[in-house]
């Protein structure tokens, strides 16, 4: 110990729980397999539906660790989706927002 040093050997036990690298799963292991996600879509009541019938979306290219993904939000039920796009191209952004607006026409 460093003599009128106020760090406990508790403090630096603390600091390497906190900051030790963790190793992820043994080498060799395989990956399990991911579940696909199931959506299903329910009837909206009536009374939903009269009050936002029109819906305004707003749309934009967002990028995670730079793959392209397409954005939208409605403005009054705050709904987001989010779709991967592999080109980033006027058709392919279109394709997308196209099967935007068929998840809310349903």
């Amino acid at each position: 110990m460093i003599p009128n040093y106020p760090v406990t050997k508790a403090d630096i036990l603390c600091a390497d729980d906190i900051f030790r690298v963790k190793i992820g799963s043994p080498q060799g292991e395989t990956c399990k397999k991911t579940v696909r996600v199931i959506t299903t879509l329910h009837e909206l009541p009536t009374e939903i539906i009269e009050i936002h019938g029109n819906v305004m979306l707003e749309a934009d290219i967002m990028y995670v660790n730079e793959i392209p993904f397409v954005i939208t939000i409605s403005q009054a039920i705050h709904f987001c989706t989010a779709e991967l796009i592999k080109i980033e191209k006027s058709a392919t952004i279109a394709t997308a927002i196209k099967q935007f607006m068929q998840i809310y026409h349903r």
